[in-house]
């Protein structure tokens, strides 16, 4: 009796050579984009499963060269719009680090280069733009986390501002900074408890003797938001026994003027 077409595709010979569905897989996917459901040609199979594996060994093969060359060509960006910066020429160095950062999106130095460029002209939506993309790529990335949170604390978008000053403060929880930041959009969200514990963490860390009046407001605004009288404050307090001490001051010599004063 004479064996059917069909039953000689699954026959012992044949499965003896090695071919297999697996090997034929990438055929019969050519042949289902194009619609057919008839069984593609075993030898098309064969040359379409050695084409796949040829492509997957040359990405291998050439795709960390590739990364390579895009590294290479974003840092000699960097550097070009470096000193495009240093001699005055702001738009052109942008238009280089912007070309860096499309090169390789994961070279870090472009993006600080750039930002300090929009920091200076108060440019924050590039600033967002850019540093929302890196930040879910590098979820580490402190830079981009606290910039990220000053530009929507600066943009009134003081929701996405504490998360990122949060996101930020789970890497450099010893900070003193993002805690005022941190504290001033709470406030701004009227989210009194949180914007009090914020700035009494502020207080706790900063040491700082450049950074006095940001020490002076924050115990301003820590005494607003428990309620004190401005008074308590030592800032306050201070201004106030000076006032006193003027006062005293003026009215001796009111008191002076007078006693020497022809009648």
């Amino acid at each position: 009796m004479k064996q059917r077409r069909g039953d000689a595709r699954h026959s012992p010979a044949e499965q003896g050579r090695g071919e297999s569905r697996f090997r034929c897989y990438p055929g019969q996917l050519v042949y289902r984009i194009h619609g057919s459901h008839s069984r593609p040609p075993r030898r098309l199979g064969v040359w379409v499963s050695r084409g796949a594996i040829a492509v997957a060994l040359l990405c291998v093969w050439v795709w960390p060269r590739l990364a390579d060359a895009d590294r290479a060509v974003a840092r000699a960006l960097v550097e070009e719009g470096e000193r495009l910066s240093t001699a005055g020429r702001s738009n052109r160095a942008l238009e280089r680090l912007v070309r860096a950062i499309d090169e390789d999106p994961d070279y870090l130095p472009a993006y600080e280069a750039a930002v300090r460029l929009w920091l200076r002209d108060e440019k924050f939506d590039p600033i967002i733009r850019h540093l929302a993309r890196v930040t879910l790529r590098h979820p580490r990335y402190g830079f981009g986390w606290y910039t990220l949170a000053f530009a929507y604390r600066r943009t009134g978008r003081h929701e996405l501002a504490v998360i990122c000053y949060r996101e930020y403060l789970e890497l450099r929880p010893d900070e003193a900074d993002p805690y005022f930041g941190l504290a001033m959009s709470l406030v701004e969200l009227d989210r009194r408890d949180e914007a009090a514990a914020a700035l009494e963490r502020y207080l706790a860390v900063e040491q700082r003797p450049e950074q006095r009046s940001f020490v002076t407001r924050a115990r301003r605004e820590l005494a607003r938001l428990r309620g004190d009288s401005p008074a308590t404050t030592p800032g306050a307090a201070t201004w106030g026994l000076v006032r006193r001490a003027l006062a005293r001051i003026d009215a001796a010599a009111r008191a002076a003027g007078r006693a020497f004063a022809p009648r």
